[in-house]
């Protein structure tokens, strides 16, 4: 299918694609195949044989993680613009985890042989490849370190700071965040009865606004003071001093 006329818009806000030489990018919105994703619908299994590298364009898609047989979890929140796929496309190894489409998804599909192939004739550009596979790396030790080290509120603080900035990989902040609160205790291996009284605490101090399936962040600066943010990596900090355009209407924020 062809790719719509805004998807180069949206991948704008996606730091590694900017970063790209104009002739990858030509390359990959050539290869690109889009794909429409329903609702509850895997886009990946874990230990499925790699078919190359995907772009979340539109929805939200889960990566889950497996906590027993038959038994997931949800242990990352994607939102536009997200890439998932680099490890297998480098080592040849099956997808580390299930993506599943939490609401209908608009993928960008770039098939493995066609990648391949332009990377046997192109190898520098391994390199651009190499790059995203060490900003998933960055924020893997982020998160870890936070899971590690950090108090209730502090991590939970720090959790909605990295869905607003796209968990780190992309160039601006959007306030408002489509996560359920259950996702939200997953992904942060908090239980409920510990999370819902943080956030019932932050909706009454008029820091966040919550709404079924959603939580939008009223007052940035607050946030940012209880997350530690000033020692945060340089690639979450830039993000969260850039809002989205018409995407910062209800936050409040610091120059």
């Amino acid at each position: 299918m062809k790719l719509a006329p805004d998807t180069s818009l949206l991948l704008a806000e996606d730091p590694w694609f900017t970063k790209l030489p104009h002739t990858l990018q030509q390359k990959i919105l050539t290869y690109g195949i889009v794909k429409h994703i329903p609702a509850g619908q895997s886009i990946v299994r874990r230990g499925q044989a790699n078919n190359g590298l995907y772009c979340l364009l539109d929805g939200v898609a889960l990566a889950m993680n497996e906590l027993a047989p038959d038994n997931e979890g949800v242990l990352a929140h994607l939102t536009p613009p997200a890439w998932f796929g680099e490890v297998g496309l480098a080592d040849g190894g099956p997808y580390t985890h299930t993506v599943k489409a939490d609401a209908p998804c608009t993928m960008l599909h770039l098939p493995r042989p066609a990648l391949v192939s332009w990377l046997q004739d192109e190898p520098q550009g391994w390199h651009h490849i190499s790059m995203l596979l060490s900003a998933k790396l960055r924020i893997a030790f982020f998160v870890l370190d936070e899971m590690v080290k950090s108090p209730a509120e502090q991590r939970v603080a720090r959790r909605l700071l990295i869905q607003a900035a796209g968990l780190g990989l992309r160039d601006t902040y959007r306030p408002h965040i489509d996560i359920q609160q259950e996702q939200l205790a997953q992904t942060l291996g908090m239980a409920r009865s510990t999370l819902n009284p943080i956030l019932r605490k932050w909706s009454d101090a008029k820091w966040i606004q919550l709404a079924y399936g959603r939580i939008t962040i009223l007052n940035l600066d607050e946030l940012k003071a209880l997350a530690g943010y000033e020692n945060w990596p340089e690639m979450y900090k830039e993000a969260l001093r850039t809002p989205s355009p018409g995407g910062n209407r209800d936050a409040t924020t610091t120059p």
